[in-house]
């Protein structure tokens, strides 16, 4: 197959693995519902370009590049599924073809085409770069930064680093810093001075916002974007290193990534030194980037997401090499599709969506003809609920809560609002319990909730 076929396939194939589904259900609980309603908000609802706004406040936590990109969707074509997840889709396929000419930059075409399949394969790349989240953005920026990089336009390197930092935190900078600092030392034994552009751009990039959210929101916005931009990853008391994350990096990866590296260390003598340098800084940096995360106190799987182009380019260039030498090689790299697929079944049968439940239930609050009052939802998936209930401000009524989390709310906490509001709507399974604090059912909703206020 000519290299142009291999590319416009891998290009359809991005399209349909990630975009085929992007209007055919509602929007997922969390991140999906969560960063909807902030574009929902910028584009509609007048809160601002700014600062996200979700929740009836301000929301300290990510930065705005993806809600701007989705807000002019939403601008134009209005307020539904496939427009708050487009720019994702969008960009997940431009993350599928970056990994393509990264990897055919650093070794070759062939190995190009084997880099991005398995790319795509992977179980967090799968998951998280077809729903509306920033992961697809960020990824796909940071690699658009090493592309230039490889490419020798050290300024528009430097403006997607920068962006990289306006689609997910400033933290996130450090990602493709850390590939072009090895490389670089790699390849030229030292930091050149004109590589100090690309910091210097990046700089340019994010300042301007930066300035203005300092000068709009003060030191809340100092102390939430530059004071803590892990999000109190280091501050919690969490469980220090544990095995979670190397779990997660062998179920999603393993598959071809095992067997690249047996291979590749019993041929090692038959690779180029060249090639074997490419793959010595890829894996650097793949480790650099992972050891931290194992101490951060939350350890989420699509923290891995940065590691995971770095690992299917070393993948598909042992792949290429398997191809030289072994006649069944591809029977070997279907079967490994196989499994990987199988996986990805058996990883969303885990976690069974409970979206259709939360919009079913938002649509219809939305649809209840009178006063609500004070909105409390008895379930921890409410942030669907609040997209398409359209409901300003509601809060979570649950057993445990976080200080960062203002809107979850303890049963100790609800009594109180319970003494201090006249009108209080409560959407719950356990009505039964709630008739002696003055709630009475007013409507049965689906799913076996309850719409109750207290009169």
């Amino acid at each position: 197959m000519k290299p142009k076929y291999k590319l416009l396939s891998i290009i359809f194939l991005a399209v349909f693995l990630f975009g085929s589904n992007i209007n055919s259900y509602p929007l997922k609980n969390w991140d999906e519902a969560w960063y909807g309603e902030i574009s929902k908000n910028m584009a509609l609802k007048g809160t601002g370009f700014l600062m996200p706004f979700w929740n009836g406040d301000y929301y300290f936590d990510k930065p705005p590049l993806y809600f701007w990109l989705t807000t002019l969707v939403v601008r134009i074509f209005g307020a539904g599924e496939w427009q708050m997840r487009i720019i994702s889709v969008a960009a997940a396929i431009i993350a599928t073809v970056a990994v393509y000419f990264i990897a055919k930059k650093l070794f070759n075409e062939t190995s190009a085409f084997w880099s991005t399949l398995i790319f795509i394969s992977f179980g967090q790349v799968i998951e998280r770069f077809g729903s509306g989240n920033l992961d697809a953005l960020m990824i796909s920026l940071m690699l658009l930064s090493l592309f230039f990089y490889l490419n020798k336009k050290l300024f528009w390197a430097g403006v997607f680093v920068g962006l990289t930092a306006l689609s997910k935190g400033i933290v996130f900078i450090l990602y493709p810093l850390i590939v072009i600092s090895l490389l670089e030392l790699f390849k030229y034994k030292t930091l050149r001075l004109k590589l100090v552009l690309i910091p210097a751009v990046a700089l340019g990039v994010v300042l301007p916002w930066f300035l203005l959210g300092i000068v709009n929101f003060g030191q809340k916005f100092v102390n939430v974007y530059l004071g803590d931009p892990l999000s109190g990853n280091l501050s919690w008391r969490g469980k220090g290193f544990s095995s979670i994350l190397a779990f997660t990096l062998l179920r999603d990866t393993a598959t071809f990534v095992v067997p690249a590296f047996i291979f590749l260390f019993l041929e090692i003598k038959s690779i180029k030194k060249s090639y074997l340098s490419v793959i010595s800084i890829l894996l650097g940096s793949s480790v650099i980037i992972f050891i931290p995360l194992n101490f951060f106190a939350d350890k989420i799987g699509w923290y891995l997401l940065p590691i995971y182009p770095l690992l299917a380019i070393i993948a598909g260039f042992a792949f290429f090499q398997i191809n030289k030498s072994h006649k069944y090689w591809l029977m070997v790299c279907l079967a490994a599709f196989a499994v990987q697929l199988l996986i990805h079944i058996h990883i969303n049968r885990q976690a069974p969506d409970q979206s259709l439940i939360s919009a079913t239930l938002g649509r219809e609050v939305k649809a209840y003809p009178l006063n609500l009052g004070e909105v409390i939802l008895e379930d921890n998936n409410f942030t669907g609920f609040l997209y398409y209930s359209d409901i300003v401000k509601i809060r979570s009524l649950q057993s445990n809560t976080k200080p960062s989390e203002w809107w979850i709310i303890s049963y100790e906490q609800f009594q109180k609002i319970i003494e201090s509001h006249d009108l209080i709507t409560l959407i719950t399974k356990n009505h039964p319990n709630w008739e002696e604090k003055g709630f009475r059912s007013k409507q049965d909703l689906s799913f076996g909730f309850s719409l109750l206020q207290n009169y």
